[in-house]
């Protein structure tokens, strides 16, 4: 029985792709023909793990170290993407942490590191491929959030702040990009 792949020869780059909900990601875009290139921060054995799967299922993929919220790593991620799979069609901005601190005994730099990995990557990493989006009128961003942008929650303000930024960054490039 044929089974249609309604994203075939398309390029996908996920970012924080080598466990959950990155990695399940991963999987079902390969699944529905997309090569994928899978960034990880530190967790290379899970990396190389998702490729294999994803070469299993027939899609070609590459395996990319780089701390999406460091631009030199960013632009080294997106180069080395195009390089190995071609232009980036789809992102998924997923790569994300959860300091859980109780609020009182947060610091700036637990809150710092939570906007950089979760907010200002996603900002980084979607303006290095816009740019190609735009110039073959073709394209996708995908944010993963929480629903912790709208009530906050448990892990504390500096997370669910984070959360609530992509919600911003997300409406304004669907507005300006349309």
């Amino acid at each position: 029985m044929f089974q249609e792949q309604p994203l075939r020869g398309k390029t996908a780059l996920i970012t924080g792709a080598s466990r959950g909900i990155g990695r399940a990601t991963a999987l079902a875009l390969a699944k529905a023909g997309c090569d994928i290139a899978i960034n990880y921060l530190r967790a290379e054995t899970e990396a190389a793990s998702v490729a294999a799967s994803i070469g299993a299922a027939g899609q070609r993929s590459c395996v990319v170290q780089a701390d999406v919220s460091q631009p030199d790593d960013v632009k080294r991620l997106v180069a080395t993407v195009e390089r190995q799979l071609g232009a980036i069609d789809i992102l998924v901005n997923n790569a994300g942490i959860n300091l859980s601190k109780p609020f009182a005994e947060l610091e700036l730099a637990d809150w710092r590191k939570t906007i950089d990995v979760n907010l200002t990557s996603a900002f980084l990493v979607s303006q290095a491929v816009i740019p190609g989006m735009r110039q073959r009128h073709w394209g996708r961003l995908v944010f993963i959030s929480s629903i912790a942008a709208q009530t906050g929650g448990v892990i504390g303000p500096h997370y669910a702040a984070s959360k609530g930024g992509m919600h911003g960054l997300m409406h304004s490039y669907a507005s300006l990009l349309v």
